[in-house]
């Protein structure tokens, strides 16, 4: 149903892998150690609706090329002392950005299988933002509503900050907007490569895929991308 009933998956077995082909609405869904959630290739069409994630150890979640709408999700933040004092993003982020381990895409967390976003390739990704911070509040993500406090987790291109499918000038806006500004971090902000810093490895990647976007548009909508 659409109000994320009280049903929650978890992958607990060892090795497990929880293949999930159709929409769902979940109350949770938690990876545990050494498992791996696969949200099925659809060519962007599917879409999970959860109140939380949670990824144990080595779990994984893979949403492939397709989009998660986390319910009152936390969005995460930069934390400068994490990892040793090296710095590491905690929430969703931080999910994303250990799953992301450095371009392999291999890490714990929240991943992508899919070919264009694997080392050296670097066309798409998984970006992150909330619902507030990208005006999305009272729309939709492929048809589910969006509301106030939601976090939105979408495969696209890397370089697409506001998470409409496409790369152009408001992305631009963003990372321009936030280069000079002290301690600016964030997906949507222009970290593209979440490492903490919004510097010229960001501005690469946006500036290698805004002439290359040969995949189309993302869906965002019941049609397509917008």
């Amino acid at each position: 149903g659409t109000d994320r009933p009280s049903v929650s998956v978890s992958v607990s077995t060892r090795n497990a892998v929880a293949n999930l082909n159709v929409n769902q609405h979940l109350n949770q869904l938690t990876v545990n150690d050494t498992g791996t959630a696969v949200i099925t290739h659809s060519g962007g069409t599917n879409i999970v609706v959860t109140n939380g994630i949670t990824t144990n150890g080595t779990g994984k979640l893979d949403i492939a090329d397709n989009k998660v709408l986390v319910k009152g999700g936390t969005l995460g933040t930069w934390d400068p002392t994490a990892n040793g004092g090296a710095g590491a993003y905690n929430g969703i982020t931080g999910m994303i950005q250990t799953g992301r381990a450095g371009g392999a895409w291999n890490g714990p967390g929240i991943i992508t299988s899919e070919t264009y976003a694997q080392s050296p390739n670097i066309l798409t990704t998984v970006a992150v933002a909330s619902a507030d911070d990208l005006g999305r509040v009272g729309g939709t993500l492929l048809g589910e509503s969006v509301e106030s406090g939601d976090v939105l987790v979408m495969y696209t291109y890397a370089g697409d900050a506001n998470l409409d499918g496409r790369i152009n000038g408001d992305d631009y806006f963003a990372i321009d907007s936030h280069v000079n500004v002290a301690g600016a971090t964030g997906y949507e902000n222009g970290d593209f490569n979440l490492d903490g810093r919004i510097n010229g490895d960001d501005y690469f990647l946006i500036d290698s895929n805004i002439n290359n976007q040969s995949l189309g548009v993302f869906a965002t909508s019941a049609g397509v991308g917008g």
